[in-house]
């Protein structure tokens, strides 16, 4: 929940093994919706953790933005980060979104997931 709101956060972890890719490590990409597919005014991504076992990557994201899905109308948060550890992929990892709204924090987090390989 996000003040009122039920919210939900869709993580995506991948490693980009493609030639002169100039960032070898992991990247994130934290996706924030609400079940009516709207965005409240004001609410931002502002940090950011990938947990794999004991392992955290923690960050503030490069880029932030809202944007609405031209087919669907559904408006999301999208929070996108890069340079994280050289994790291998398929491992588990587990991500969790802080969200600012309203001058107040909210935690959210999500199922693990395989880290995934672009290639």
């Amino acid at each position: 929940m996000v003040g009122d709101r039920a919210v939900t956060l869709l993580p995506y972890v991948w490693r980009d093994f493609q030639p002169g890719d100039p960032a070898p490590g992991v990247y994130f990409s934290g996706t924030v919706r609400s079940a009516d597919g709207s965005v409240p005014a004001g609410m931002t991504i502002v940090r950011f953790w990938v947990v794999m076992d004991a392992e955290v990557w923690t960050d503030v994201p490069r880029e932030v933005r809202v944007w609405t899905h031209r087919e669907t109308g559904v408006a999301s948060v999208e929070a996108y980060a890069s340079d994280g550890p050289a994790w291998a992929p398929e491992n588990l990892v587990r991500a969790i979104v802080r969200v600012s709204y309203r001058g107040k924090t909210f935690d959210l987090d999500a199922e693990p997931a395989a880290i995934q390989s672009a290639s």
